[in-house]
């Protein structure tokens, strides 16, 4: 049972290869939450899925993969695997088991599983939880949503780094990203 984790849902590539800067970023950050004594999520595959749940291992942490039966088996590093009969399981688990959540750069699947976590938290199904960018990636969707949202500033103008309701944040660095993290989530 994870109630008495502490666990962050990363959402990322599933097709970057580990010759690709962002393999060893995703590495990183995992390597950090596992160091902070989080529980790394992810949706257990291959790219960046890979790359953070093995720094999470390394860093001695626990790892929980939820796949999809029909997709295949999870990476090596995945010590939990929760398969799903499908993609709506899939996403309703990502948003359930994580008591934050981290975007790195991806493409339509990264870009559903952002959407989902602010739309839950926007319109009050999920309490609030940090969703952190790392890297520049998004900032161009988040401000095009931004424009067609009245009044979407921060809910903290003093935090230049949040970018929507106090939840949502952009850090440049794995570091700085586990920082916000734990600031948001531990008391």
């Amino acid at each position: 049972m994870t109630n008495d984790l502490k666990c962050i849902t990363v959402f990322g590539s599933g097709t970057i290869g580990t010759e690709n800067p962002l393999y060893q970023t995703a590495y990183e950050l995992g390597f950090l939450l596992g160091k902070a004594g989080f529980t790394h999520v992810s949706g257990g595959y291959g790219g960046t899925m890979e790359a953070g749940a093995k720094g999470a291992r390394d860093a001695g942490a626990k790892t929980i993969g939820i796949t999809v039966e029909s997709w295949g088996p999870p990476n090596p590093y995945i010590i939990e695997c929760r398969s799903m009969p499908n993609l709506f399981r899939r996403l309703e688990q990502l948003m359930k088991i994580g008591q934050g959540y981290i975007v790195l750069p991806g493409a339509t699947g990264t870009l559903l599983e952002f959407a989902l976590a602010w739309e839950r938290i926007n319109k009050h199904i999920d309490r609030p939880k940090p969703i952190v960018l790392l890297g520049d990636f998004w900032l161009p969707v988040v401000d095009f949503i931004k424009r067609q949202i009245p009044d979407s500033r921060p809910a903290d103008v003093s935090h230049p780094d949040c970018l929507f309701g106090g939840f949502l944040w952009h850090e440049p660095t794995p570091e700085k990203t586990v920082h916000r993290i734990i600031s948001r989530i531990l008391p």
